[in-house]
């Protein structure tokens, strides 16, 4: 039986674009369960099981999404460029895209330096830094809420019409490779 989110079989590797669609669905999840936890616990020490939501998330953005970031980056978007079938409409759409990955590694890195502050502690966050946090993490998912937009309605459907399977092969392979899972 193929591993499911929600309910919704996964994509593999051999259907990269539905399988960046996936990951989607993960940062969405893993970004609400920082925002929860952040806005229910704002001002108040963190309870195991809020402790252990949160270092999964971090665990989920600081391994799962770079790799991510890099299947666009290195693997998908340079194969649009080298096809040459792109508008200027969806070739600015690609160096947005790139723009807001380092926009949104930059909020992570001031996520992270507060969320480092509050796992270390038994103690609840200063209520300025909580304010930061919860206000970090909506900008945040604002940020990702229209970067998956313009990737899933503009750039995917585009890429997959006009790129040949064979580059899209290509690009699960790699994708596969970046994940240490070898050929297949």
């Amino acid at each position: 039986m193929p591993v499911q989110l929600n309910g919704k079989p996964l994509a593999g590797f051999d259907q990269p674009i539905e399988m960046l669609c996936d990951c989607h669905r993960r940062v969405e999840h893993f970004l609400d369960v920082q925002l929860r936890v952040a806005e229910q616990y704002q001002c108040l020490p963190l309870e195991e099981e809020a402790r252990i939501a949160l270092e999964n998330a971090r665990a989920y953005f600081a391994v799962s999404a770079p790799k991510h970031t890099a299947d666009e980056e290195e693997s998908l978007f340079p194969r649009m460029r080298e096809v040459g079938d792109l508008s200027s409409d969806c070739q600015q759409a690609l160096e947005r895209l790139e723009r807001d990955h380092q926009h949104a590694n930059q909020i992570h890195a001031r996520v992270d330096a507060i969320l480092d502050q509050w796992l270390g502690s038994e103690a609840a966050l200063p209520s300025e830094t909580g304010v930061t946090l919860v206000a970090q993490l909506t900008a945040l998912r604002e940020l990702y809420r229209e970067h998956i937009r313009i990737e899933e309605q503009e750039v995917f459907p585009h890429a997959g019409r006009t790129l040949p399977m064979d580059k899209l092969r290509d690009v699960g392979r790699e994708m596969r490779s970046r994940r240490g899972l070898g050929k297949s």
